[in-house]
């Protein structure tokens, strides 16, 4: 598997998680009874922008060395 693919994949994964801590309210994953954006939720949104920046550097980045198929 190639670097980009596997730094889409974590990307990915970065995106659904950000998505679910995002929604988690409206998807019935939020606290009952809970107003607004929680703790829980700012932090799953900070943690998928930080994976999704993540998997696009490992996709992209110049400074990640490809190997030479």
């Amino acid at each position: 598997m190639s670097k980009r693919t596997v730094g889409l994949v974590i990307a990915g994964a970065g995106v659904v998680l950000l998505f679910l801590a995002a929604a988690a309210d409206v998807i019935g994953l939020g606290a009952e009874g809970s107003e607004g954006f929680g703790t829980r939720q700012i932090i799953g949104t900070i943690v998928g922008v930080v994976v999704i920046a993540a998997g696009l550097a490992v996709a992209y980045a110049p400074w990640f060395p490809r190997p030479r198929d």
